[in-house]
């Protein structure tokens, strides 16, 4: 009797998952939309350093209807290894700014395992210049020096991948220091 009873509970049970999962299946199911880059970003803690920098540069809104792009996005940590002096020089002169972060955006989608095949190989970047894959002693693939420590970001409109340091491009690139 006790185990005709248990057996009518779990009958019972499983009726009304199956019920659920029936009812589950016919409603529609919203589709995921992607932020575009500057909005993932901002989503994301150990970014918000770069967000800041991209407005004080003015490049949020180039950056949100750029397609095709990787952004290589420093980290808070990386900006915070850089010397306070290079860091206060660089938010002060937003051209000399714009230099150094236009070098961080590849104007190709690159996913990791993309930029750990391309050993050797050169990227444009949005300030026209290359950037190379390089692989270390240690057999590390960096990209511009720099090493992916998150990965593969999707937005709307690119992939970021997040660096643990700031890439600065070729001295004569970049403008010179505005002096007062």
């Amino acid at each position: 009797m006790r185990r005709t009873s248990l057996a009518c509970v779990a009958l019972g049970a499983l009726v009304v998952l199956a019920s659920f999962v029936v009812l589950a299946q016919d409603q529609p199911v919203a589709p995921v939309e992607k932020k575009d880059i500057v909005a993932t970003l901002a989503a994301k803690p150990e970014f918000s350093k770069l967000v800041h920098l991209l407005q004080v540069a003015g490049l949020s809104d180039t950056l949100k209807t750029m397609k095709g792009v990787t952004v290589l996005a420093p980290t808070d940590a990386a900006f915070a290894a850089l010397p306070k002096e290079t860091l206060d020089s660089l938010t002060a002169d937003p051209v000399r700014l714009r230099a150094v972060l236009t070098y961080h955006v590849v104007m190709s989608e690159l996913k990791k395992a993309d930029i750990e095949k391309a050993v050797g190989q050169q990227f444009k970047t949005m300030n026209g210049l290359p950037i190379s894959v390089t692989k270390t002693d240690a057999g590390e693939v960096l990209i511009g020096g720099a090493k992916v420590v998150v990965a593969d970001q999707a937005a709307s409109n690119g992939i970021i991948q997040g660096i643990n340091k700031v890439i600065m491009p070729p001295a004569q690139s970049v403008p010179p220091a505005v002096t007062k």
